[in-house]
Formats: structure tokens, C-alpha cells, sequence
């Protein structure tokens, strides 16, 4: 990404910063409108260094440059101190309160523990707001002063999603995720209280909190519907009005009847239960129809109910969607989320030979798929290998097939972070290769089709290209698509429309 300015007048965009095989990205607009903080691995591809832009002169002045994946999480309203917080993997990180006359940088915390903690100032420079679930299996909000941490509301059986403090100090919101539903709630920040919210509609399955202005009057929300495309809104505080900003427009089709998710429960080996989400059409309501599996990326990442035209189109033709949440997915505590991380996945990757067998014998389907992307591509792989039989065809889209060259090859800026969550390649190498799908190639029995990025800067072509080499020793239909303009998953909507067309036309050539 670049750094663009807009101008409101014409709509005319001109390009600040932009760099090739850089990423830049936009961090703070100063107050008074004069410079902005941004950051760059210009200078070396693994560490990200911070600068300030003057607008008036159009140049850049180096403020921070620490080695190291650092990134800038708040700034004080006088703005003589910011909080930088080193990244230390996907899931934790150290903070340090930053002071720019002085140069001087202080440990607030999370040094030395790999925590999972996200920080913003609260009503003075010394005082923090913390999301943490460094007390408790779930993440949830603290008052930090002195080096304690305070709880802020009752403890809950779910994570804290994210939270936000306004530029005036004078307002928390934050959101949990209540079983895979976003639901949104706002405290004052002075005495903690619970403020409240105004009234979105009824059957909303997510409301979310966007940005809010730097006076603290509005701020905007999001409202995602089962069969409504996410809508904007606009709170005004002081009135007490919320305005509708956007509106639908999907004039190729009627969303009314799209199928609204539900959640459900399956059973792993070890007596685990296992969240999933699942959507059935009605035609398939009293008739046994075949089931697709889709695990999502991260693998810290989770699957989660709402409007989805995609998995639509896969309703229409016939098929059972399930979205399962297996271990180390993220929204249901730390244990939930840490008991993959490193060689422990051993213990717990029969999950994804647990959710087609289960899932499978529950909706009597004659035939089960699976797919996802990331690490769901990787799933993918892993099931149609080591698990191979379970699943009667998959479509593996940017998946790792390698854990070991994955490792070494994935964008430096990348690559110690996932050693925290996959393992060290030198440490936890038998591991990672009972881990790795080409490990278990000569298992392979059932149709795959790969789709992959040329230009993927996290997992590289290098990994669909391999597994194909390996596939083609065998009598296996292996297919293979590669996108020539693409990085870490298509974004562009023609090669979009072809790998849904593609991946749908092989579920219906190897499922039915």
C-alpha cells in the first residue's frame, strides 16, 4: 500500500508515498492538520520504520527506528507522547510510552512475556486502558496505573473483541464477541460507567464501532444483517440521533431470502465440543445433500455468522455450508486460542478430520468437501492428505503445503511472527514435518484443486507449485490455478468470479 491524499473539492487523488515492494502505511493526523505519522520498511523489508510528513513541504523526517515489527497504537491529545508496541507474534505484543522531546522510552507492559495486550491512553499520559487476558482465560478490559492492572466491568465468559478511546478522553467503546456475534457497548471513561448506545436494528447479527470525529461528537457504526450487506451509521452524542449513511444496492438479486446461518456443535475424538456454524438450504431440509467444509485463515482468525453471497451461491446449487471454529481459532479464550501454538498442534489437528466425519454422518450427506484459504488452504491440504479418505474432494486456496519452506521463505517481516505460532524450523523440525501436507502426499486418494497467487508475499507460489509437482507422480486429478496479478488471495473482482466459478464447478463435478 501507498499513502494518498484526497481532495474533497474534485474527488482527485495525489499520491504522497509510494514506494515499490514497500509497505507504507497511514497512522495519525495531527490536530491541527499540518503533518501526519506513517510507517515504512524502506529501509530494511523486516523492520518497520515511523516518519512524519510535513504537508506544507511534502518532506519526510525519521522519528522511530527501532529493530524489530513496532507499530504506533495511540497518541496523547497534546501529542508529546505516543505509544509504540513491539510486535512480538501474532497475538502479543510489548508497549512503551514514547516521548518525542526527550527521546526517552519507558516499559509500560507486556516485556518479556508474549502478551496478548492491546493499550491506548486513558485520562492522563501516565494512565492506560488495556485489553488483556493476562488475568483470565478471556481478554478483557483493565485500568492501568502504577503497574496494576484494575478490572473495568464484570468478568465474562467471552473475549473482548476490540476497543477504542476517543481523541478527547472522554468515552470507551468496546465490543465482545458473545459466541461468534459482534455486539458493541460504551463506558465514560472518567467513572467507568455504562453509556448508552442507540438503537440499531433488531435483527442484526453484528454491530461494530468505526471511527470517531476529534471533537468526540460522532462516531460511526457498522451493521452487518444475515441478508443485508454491512451498513454505515452515523451517532451523533450530543443529540442522541443516529443517521442512516449507506443503503444497499443490489439491484441483480433479491437478498430476502438468503439462509441465516446457525450455530451448532460437533464432537472431536477426545470428547471436545466443536463450534460451527452452518447453513442449510431448504432444499435440503428433508433430503440428504452434500457438505462443504470451509476453515478459515489465521489460524488465529475465526468463522463467523452474516451476510456472505458467496456461500449463497453455493446454497443455490444444492450444497450444506459449515464454517467450523476448531481449537486455536480466536473468540473463545486464551487456552481455546493457545493450545495449537508450536508442536502442540499435533494434539489437536485431528480436528479437522473430526469435522468431516462428524459433520458428515450428521446431515447424512453423501459426499463431503473442504476448503478454505490461508490457513484454512493449508487445512485443506493437510485434510486431504493425513487425513485423506474423510473428505471426497477440497479446494486449497493459498495454502501452506510446507511448514519448513513456508518458514523460510515467507516476507521477513512475517517470518518471526509465525515461528510463535507454527514452530522454529530448527527446534520443532520433526514437527513441522509430520505437520506439513506433502509429508503425507503418498496418502492422497480424493480430487484437490489449488489455486494460488504468483505474487503472494506471505505464503509464495513456491507452496502450490511443490505440491503439484508431487501430485503429478500420482493418478490423482490435481488441478492447479495460478493468478498471474494476485498476492495473498484474489482481490480483483474478474479473478474472483473465475475462482468461485472454478472451485464451484469442481464441487459439483466431484460432490455429486
Amino acid at each position: 500500500p501507498g499513502i494518498y491524499m484526497m481532495k474533497a473539492g474534485s474527488g482527485e487523488l495525489v499520491e504522497l508515498l509510494k514506494k515499490s515492494k514497500v509497505q507504507t502505511d497511514f497512522t495519525y493526523l495531527s490536530k491541527d492538520d499540518s503533518y501526519f505519522l506513517y510507517s515504512a520498511n524502506d529501509q530494511d523489508p523486516a523492520v518497520y520504520t515511523h516518519y512524519r510528513y510535513d504537508l506544507k513541504t511534502g518532506k519526510s523526517t525519521e522519528i522511530f527506528n527501532e529493530k524489530g515489527i513496532w507499530r504506533l497504537s495511540d497518541v496523547w491529545k497534546d501529542e508529546d507522547y505516543i505509544i509504540m508496541s513491539k510486535i512480538t507474534s501474532n497475538t502479543s505484543a510489548e508497549h512503551y510510552r514514547y516521548h518525542f522531546s526527550t527521546k526517552k522510552m519507558e516499559p509500560i507492559i507486556g516485556q518479556n512475556e508474549l502478551l496478548d495486550c492491546e493499550i491506548r491512553f486513558g485520562t492522563k499520559p501516565d494512565e492506560y486502558i488495556v485489553l488483556t487476558n493476562k488475568l483470565s482465560d478471556f481478554k478483557r478490559l483493565y485500568h492501568f496505573k502504577k503497574g496494576k492492572l484494575n478490572p473495568i466491568g464484570k468478568a465474562l465468559n467471552y473475549d473482548v473483541e476490540n476497543f477504542n478511546v476517543d481523541f478527547n478522553r472522554s468515552r470507551l467503546i468496546y465490543t465482545i464477541d458473545e459466541d461468534g456475534y459482534s455486539r458493541t457497548y460504551a463506558l465514560n471513561l472518567k467513572n467507568f460507567k455504562a453509556i448508552k448506545l442507540p438503537s440499531f436494528p433488531a435483527s442484526a447479527e453484528h454491530v461494530f464501532f468505526g471511527r470517531t470525529t476529534r471533537n468526540s461528537r460522532y462516531t460511526t457504526f457498522g451493521v452487518s444483517l444475515y441478508n443485508e450487506p454491512r451498513q454505515s451509521f452515523v451517532y451523533d452524542w450530543n443529540t442522541g440521533k443516529l443517521t442512516r449513511w449507506t443503503k444497499a444496492s443490489v439491484p441483480e438479486i433479491s437478498t430476502q431470502n438468503f439462509i441465516k446461518s446457525k450455530l451448532d456443535y460437533f464432537t472431536a475424538k477426545d470428547g471436545t465440543k466443536i463450534p460451527y456454524f452452518v447453513r442449510i438450504p431448504k432444499a435440503c431440509e428433508n433430503k440428504a445433500c452434500p457438505v462443504i467444509v470451509d476453515f478459515h485463515g489465521g489460524p488465529e482468525g475465526k468463522s463467523f455468522p452474516g451476510f456472505n453471497p458467496r456461500i449463497e451461491i453455493y446454497l443455490n446449487h444444492g450444497f450444506i455450508y459449515a464454517e467450523p471454529n476448531v481449537r486455536g481459532s480466536a473468540g473463545y479464550g486464551k487456552k481455546w486460542l493457545d493450545i495449537d501454538n508450536g508442536p502442540k498442534r499435533l494434539q489437536v489437528i485431528s480436528d479437522i478430520e473430526d469435522a468431516g466425519i462428524e459433520l458428515k454422518k450428521k446431515y447424512n450427506a453423501p459426499k463431503i468437501g473442504i476448503t478454505g484459504g490461508s490457513y484454512g488452504g493449508y487445512s485443506t491440504l493437510y485434510g486431504m492428505t493425513r487425513f485423506a479418505g474423510t473428505y471426497d474432494a477440497g479446494v486449497a486456496m493459498v495454502g501452506m503445503s510446507n511448514l519448513t519452506t513456508f518458514l523460510l521463505n515467507t516476507a521477513p517481516y512475517r517470518r518471526p511472527l509465525r515461528i510463535t505460532e507454527y514452530g522454529d524450523p530448527e527446534k520443532d523440525a520433526d514437527a513441522l514435518k509430520e505437520l506439513s501436507p506433502v509429508t503425507h502426499m503418498q496418502k492422497l486418494k480424493s480430487p484437490l484443486m489449488i489455486i494460488q497467487g504468483v505474487n503472494d508475499p506471505r505464503v509464495p507460489a513456491g507452496e502450490a507449485i511443490q505440491f503439484k509437482k508431487f501430485a503429478d507422480n500420482k493418478s490423482i486429478p490435481v488441478e492447479l490455478i495460478l493468478f498471474g496479478d494476485e498476492g495473498h488471495g484474489t482481490a480483483k473482482r474478474s479473478n474472483q468470479a473465475v475462482e468461485l466459478a472454478k472451485s464451484l464447478e469442481f464441487f459439483e463435478k466431484y460432490l455429486k
